[in-house]
């Protein structure tokens, strides 16, 4: 394919589709009750884990998934397979790889999207470390 040609030079500014081509090219101006923008930014570390960050009552699960999940992403993207294509080869239906591309995995267990890996030929190494987690869920559980 070509590169996209347009048959009129476009100005830069804020067109106003009322008036077709014609431009707003002043200053932006806020709306009544936004909030005003400012350099004031508070920087908060990660854990490593979205889920966890965002308060998810199964962070870990979650994001064991999202990393299965990603992995299959770049197997498919890799071999450049369709959601089709990589149900024929796998035999797992196209509208599972569909879901997994939208990152829709609530219907997904950690097994599953293991065995879905493997049947892309992939061999899935598991390293658990277990440590008491930096905040405590119940004081009264400490000895």
């Amino acid at each position: 394919m070509g590169s996209a040609r347009f048959s009129e030079k476009v100005e830069v500014g804020n067109q106003n589709p009322k008036a077709g081509t014609e431009f707003n090219t002043g200053t932006p101006k806020a709306a009544p009750g936004d909030a005003e923008m400012t350099d004031d930014m508070e920087i908060i570390r990660s854990s490593g884990n979205i889920f966890r960050d965002l308060g998810h009552p199964y962070a870990d699960r979650e994001q064991l998934r999202a990393l299965l999940a990603a992995k299959i992403i770049g197997v498919l993207d890799d071999r450049k397979l369709t959601v089709r294509a990589a149900h024929e080869v796998t035999g797992v239906a196209a509208a599972d790889f569909s879901r997994i591309r939208k990152a829709n995995l609530g219907r997904f267990t950690i097994d599953r999207l293991m065995t879905i890996l493997s049947s892309l030929g992939q061999e899935v190494d598991i390293l658990v470390h277990v440590h008491p987690r930096v905040t405590a869920i119940r004081s009264d559980l400490d000895p």
